[in-house]
């Protein structure tokens, strides 16, 4: 997803337990459902707060799906 150089410095490597789209509410379930598509195709782990950051998140994404493609 291209971003600002601004948007991209203020993220840094921050995940959603310290940084989640704070100025852009519209753009906080399409962020939610990358980030899970990321961690699921790549098979990255999920730490309490990260996961705990998810749930919170997606309650407030009704309808939105994550779509994973499966490995080759």
């Amino acid at each position: 997803m291209a971003v600002s150089q601004r948007s991209n410095r203020q993220k840094s490597d921050q995940d959603l337990t310290t940084w989640i789209v704070p100025d852009n509410f519209s753009q906080r379930c399409r962020y939610l459902a990358d980030q899970v598509t990321v961690k699921l195709e790549w098979d990255l782990s999920v730490d309490q707060a990260d996961q705990a950051a998810m749930r919170d998140i997606a309650g407030e994404c009704p309808g939105t799906e994550v779509t994973v493609n499966p490995a080759p």
